[in-house]
């Protein structure tokens, strides 16, 4: 790469308001708080949830005491600080909401997700260029596929979008619901626009994982999100390279138990200035093969385990989670 370009990427300034939400890995948030620091955001948004357990009270403390040592720029450090654990759901969906209250976008970073720097300039050309876009509901730094050609463009529309690395605006998240009152209407059709660009077999995974987030079994806020973003017909955009890299995976996650290297796939760096697409339409193809590597690589043992558990649970009247399979959950 070019050094005037180097450079320029080393010293740049992030003008979005940033939202960091950690709660009790000191050891992950470190390394995302290293980044947003080379950036220096005028507005530092810190979401933390509360402990669950006394024995857990030392490590939530410790990622607030770090939190505060390591913002030492020039900045206004908001701590949305909660008390009492409020979950997962709930903390995240409402500091997300607290602050897209008062800004009209935001970028938002979990303590598991490192950016390459050259994401937040990405995140704040995007947000500008496309504020007034309704359709547009976020911008994702992830990219799942790793690397995917854009037909010489740097970033694509598409009907999916990740929340390890994003960001959107109040517009957008004015929209978003937790209880998800619009599912049973959906669950319950035949078809209709939702049915008609998603296969049949990442229907069967949303309409398990919306189930069961609909009826409070998963404990989160971003199937929600997904929800909101196909009943309102919204669409995402996305780097054509990764932006974003995971380093949550293993025995502290919350969600992601299992060591999954699809998921550790590098961050790559973006250039600019950014190549534009000529039309804001989906790219169709991104849309499909990330269908077929999220949701129907691995479909068979998916459904195999849900029978098992089923199975289990009839025999023994306990339920069942991946962690105690680890065995069958080599691949994701």
């Amino acid at each position: 790469m070019d050094l005037n370009i180097m450079a320029s990427m080393a010293e740049y300034k992030c003008k979005t308001p940033v939202i960091f939400i950690f709660f009790n890995r000191p050891q992950t948030m470190v390394k995302v708080l290293e980044q947003i620091r080379k950036v220096k955001p005028d507005k530092l948004y810190l979401v933390a949830d509360g402990p669950r357990s006394e024995e857990e009270k030392s490590k939530t403390e410790e990622c607030r005491r770090i939190a505060k040592e390591m913002v030492d720029w020039e900045c206004q450090a908001i701590q949305v600080y909660a008390e009492k654990n409020m979950g997962c759901r709930d903390r995240v969906a409402s500091g997300i909401s607290y602050v897209l209250q008062r800004e009209e976008s935001a970028i938002i970073l979990e303590d598991d997700c490192v950016p390459n720097i050259s994401f937040f300039r990405f995140m704040d050309e995007m947000l500008e260029r496309y504020r007034n876009e309704d359709k547009i509901y976020l911008v994702t730094g992830r990219n799942d596929l790793g690397k995917y050609d854009a037909q010489n463009y740097d970033y694509y529309f598409a009907h999916h979008g990740g929340a390890w690395g994003w960001g959107t605006w109040a517009r957008s998240w004015d929209l978003y619901d937790i209880n998800m009152i619009h599912w049973p209407e959906i669950r319950d059709k035949k078809g209709g626009y939702i049915r008609d660009w998603m296969g049949w077999k990442e229907w069967i995974y949303r309409k398990k994982v919306n189930e069961d987030t609909y009826k409070g079994i998963i404990n989160t806020w971003d199937y929600q999100m997904s929800f909101t973003i196909q009943y309102h017909r919204k669409i995402c955009i996305v780097p054509s390279s990764n932006l974003v890299k995971n380093i949550g995976d293993g025995i502290d996650a919350t969600h992601t138990i299992n060591i999954d290297e699809k998921i550790l796939i590098p961050a790559y760096e973006m250039h600019f200035p950014l190549r534009h697409p000529s039309q804001i339409t989906v790219h169709s193809s991104f849309d499909r093969m990330y269908s077929r590597q999220a949701y129907e690589k691995g479909f068979w043992i998916r459904y195999f385990f849900s029978a098992v558990k089923k199975m289990l649970k009839a025999l023994t009247g306990k339920e069942y989670k991946r962690k105690d399979f680890p065995f069958i959950f080599v691949d994701r």
